[in-house]
């Protein structure tokens, strides 16, 4: 490893190899997630295979390294060889050359210790894994109060507005509390804990203890009357506060209840006598010819459209008729091609294609096997289909 000095300055990590290294596995499997690559088996098991630039991913993590040569070459090759060999040794990145692509392990490996560092008893630095965080040496609670002292002196740096409700003062904070979550806890954030089993295990509690002692709410329209419908917001308590019964006695809403209008007295009226009326038989009158004329030519005009629509009807009926007769003809096609593609011969003249190559030079033993192999992927999954 150069000597970071001189040739090098590095700023933003821990100084150790097994960090620095993490820090690029972190940001390839960033990149690997972003292009949305799947894990496949491999010689060297389960991963994923990645078509990226190290050097690239390097000059992210550290932007301030110096690529000035030093004694015995660029320190910027230099720093990234030793991480890249420390990679390769843990078996989370390794080169495949026959496919010329890197392996990435989907868990991170940590270095195996040697029998001989165990005996002297040297320290090996370690830290937990994406995906596994110990909350072991830090209560729920403890957490909590982090990620509200940091939304707290945010709200009151930038002189947020207020807003009161049951006597207890609130910041209202322009960002969610995810952010604030975020840049407490960065390891409860990295793509690996993005899961369901992972949120309901480290972020739900959070989450549920800031809300119940109403230190961190997520408001709207259901707690209070005077919030338009839909409009919510983050309310950051001024003062930590640590009662699990404070929500329901700040947020709590009794309804107004309207006294009840006494009944009314009631007064029987009379009954008042039934009286029949005779109602007059009015008989229809005779139907004019002039409008028995107009009702008929009514019924001949609607027969005459359905006549017209029942014409139209058979001719699109022909007319799909001779669609379908296509069709079937086109799949005939299409089913004696696919017969085509699953004989035998097929394959035999694509394998005798790739040895003429050998023959001629033109293409290695590791192309050649590499080629059959997907000859013979392509020639099952059409058999599969």
């Amino acid at each position: 490893m150069p000597t970071i000095g001189s040739t090098a300055s590095i700023t933003g990590d821990d100084n150790t190899t097994e960090g620095r290294a993490r820090r690029l596995y972190t940001e390839i499997l960033a990149d690997i997630h972003s292009k949305g690559v799947k894990t496949r088996s491999t010689p060297h098991g389960i991963g994923y295979l990645w078509n990226g630039n190290l050097t690239t991913l390097a000059s992210k993590c550290w932007p301030n390294l110096t690529i000035s040569p030093g004694r015995t070459g660029p320190a910027s090759k230099q720093f990234l060889e030793h991480i890249k060999k420390y990679l390769r040794e843990s078996k989370n990145v390794i080169w495949v050359q026959e496919r010329g692509q890197f392996y990435v392990s989907p868990d991170y490996k940590e270095a195996r210790v040697s029998k001989k560092a165990a005996a002297r008893n040297v320290p090996v630095a370690t830290k937990p894994t994406p995906g596994k965080v110990d909350l072991a040496q830090e209560s729920i609670t403890d957490r909590a109060k982090r990620i509200w002292e940091r939304a707290q002196q945010a709200c009151e740096a930038a002189n947020a507005p207020t807003e009161t409700y049951g006597n207890v003062d609130f910041w209202v904070c322009d960002k969610p509390l995810a952010f604030w979550i975020k840049a407490e806890f960065p390891e409860l954030c990295l793509p690996a804990m993005e899961t369901q089993p992972n949120f309901e295990k480290y972020k739900r509690p959070l989450y549920d203890l800031l809300r119940a002692t109403t230190n961190c709410v997520n408001i709207g329209s259901k707690y209070d009357q005077n919030i338009k419908d839909g409009e919510h917001h983050w309310l950051i308590r001024k003062e930590w506060h640590d009662s699990h019964e404070a929500f329901e006695n700040v947020f709590h809403i009794e309804p107004e209840v309207e006294p009840e209008p006494e009944p009314e007295p009631v007064v029987e009226e009379p009954v008042q006598p039934l009286v029949v009326e005779s109602v007059e038989k009015v008989e229809d009158a005779p139907l004019d010819p002039h409008m028995a004329l107009a009702r008929l030519l009514e019924v001949v005009s609607a027969f005459t459209d359905l006549q017209t629509e029942n014409e139209m009807l058979e001719a699109e009926n022909s007319r799909l008729n001779v669609e379908v007769n296509r069709l079937s003809g086109e799949n005939d096609t299409l089913q004696t091609s696919i017969e085509e593609l699953r004989s035998g011969d097929a394959v035999v003249s694509l394998i005798e294609e790739v040895l003429a190559s050998i023959y001629e030079g033109n293409i290695g033993m590791s192309r050649a096997i590499a080629d059959v192999e997907d000859i013979i992927r392509v020639s099952k999954s059409t058999d599969g289909s």
